[in-house]
C-alpha cells in the first residue's frame, strides 16, 4: 500500500512536470540587398532623355524645378550656398552664399519663396525666389536632411523613417508621419524629396542609388526605382559621392536627377521593370 501511494505521488508530480511541447516559430527571411520586396511594390529604372553639365564643386544637398528655372542646394561648410540654374546648359544664372558655419540641406518652394534648411545648424532661410535675397530666417529642433512642399505645407526629413510636416509661415511643426515598405519595414535615411503633379513623393535614399515614391496619406513606400545606370556614367570621370537631387518639370512630367560631385544632370523618365 506505501508502495502504491509512493508511485502513485511520484506519477502525479512528474505528470505537473511536464512541458508543453514549443510552438513552431516562422521566420521570414529578409535578404540584406533586397529588403524591400514584395508582390505590390512597383519597380522603376530611368530612361535617359538627355545629359547636361553639372557643376562637379557642388555637394548637392537639394534640387528642384520652379518658373522655369532649377535651384540646387550645396553643402559643406564655407561652401553651402543656393543657385539659380538655367535647365538647358547647366550653367550659374545666380548664388547666394550661406555663413560659413552653415552646412546647406534641402530646399522646397512655398509661394514664391525658396526655403532652405540646415543639417545641424536648426536653421532654415527663406529666400526670394527670383531675387535669391534671403528675406526671412526660421529656427527649428532636430537635423535637417530633406525638403519638400505639398503646395499647403512643408514637409522635412531628419534620416529616420519619420517625415515631418512644417507650416511654412512659421516654421511650427504641425504633424509627422512614418513611411514604411510594404513589407512592414521602416524606410531609413529619407534624403532629399521631391513631390510630383499627382501627389506622390519621390526621395533619395542615403548612400543607396535608388530613390522611393511614397504614398503620405498612407506612409507607405508604392514604388522603387533603380537610379543605378547613372553611376555607370558618372563613375567614368572622377570618383562621385551618392546620388542625391530630384526636380520634377510638370509640362513634361519628367525628373532631372544628380548627385554630390557628378559631373552630369540627368532627365529622365521613370519606366517600370
Amino acid at each position: 500500500m506505501r508502495i502504491s501511494t509512493f508511485l502513485l505521488i511520484l506519477l502525479a508530480f512528474l505528470a505537473s512536470c511536464k512541458q508543453e511541447p514549443k510552438q513552431e516559430v516562422k521566420f521570414q527571411y529578409i535578404k540584406a540587398n533586397n529588403a524591400t520586396t514584395t508582390d505590390s511594390t512597383i519597380y522603376y529604372t530611368v530612361k535617359i532623355i538627355r545629359q547636361f553639365p553639372h557643376n562637379t564643386d557642388f555637394y548637392t544637398q537639394g534640387l528642384l524645378y520652379y518658373d522655369g528655372v532649377l535651384y540646387e542646394s550645396t553643402g559643406q561648410h564655407g561652401h553651402s550656398a543656393l543657385y539659380k540654374i538655367d535647365p538647358q546648359t547647366g550653367k550659374v544664372i545666380a548664388k547666394t552664399s550661406i555663413p560659413n558655419d552653415k552646412f546647406g540641406e534641402g530646399i522646397a518652394v512655398w509661394k514664391n519663396k525658396i526655403y532652405q534648411i540646415t543639417w545641424l545648424e536648426n536653421t532654415c532661410y527663406v529666400y526670394n525666389a527670383k531675387s535669391l535675397k534671403i528675406e526671412q530666417t526660421f529656427r527649428y529642433n532636430g537635423e535637417g536632411w530633406g525638403l519638400a512642399s505639398d503646395g499647403n505645407r512643408l514637409i522635412m526629413s531628419d534620416g529616420s523613417f519619420v517625415l515631418k510636416y512644417v507650416n511654412p509661415q512659421d516654421f511650427s511643426q504641425v504633424g509627422t508621419k512614418q513611411v514604411h515598405y510594404l513589407n512592414g519595414r521602416q524606410v531609413y535615411n529619407i534624403n532629399e524629396m521631391e513631390f510630383d503633379d499627382q501627389g506622390f513623393l519621390y526621395a533619395n535614399i542615403w548612400q543607396e542609388d535608388k530613390i522611393v515614391k511614397i504614398d503620405t496619406a498612407a506612409g507607405k513606400v508604392v514604388g522603387i526605382i533603380d537610379i543605378s545606370p547613372l553611376r555607370e556614367i558618372v563613375v567614368r570621370g572622377d570618383s562621385p559621392e551618392v546620388s542625391n537631387g530630384i526636380a520634377f518639370i510638370p509640362h513634361s512630367r519628367t525628373f532631372i536627377l544628380t548627385g554630390k560631385y557628378w559631373h552630369s544632370y540627368f532627365e529622365v523618365e521613370f519606366v517600370k521593370r
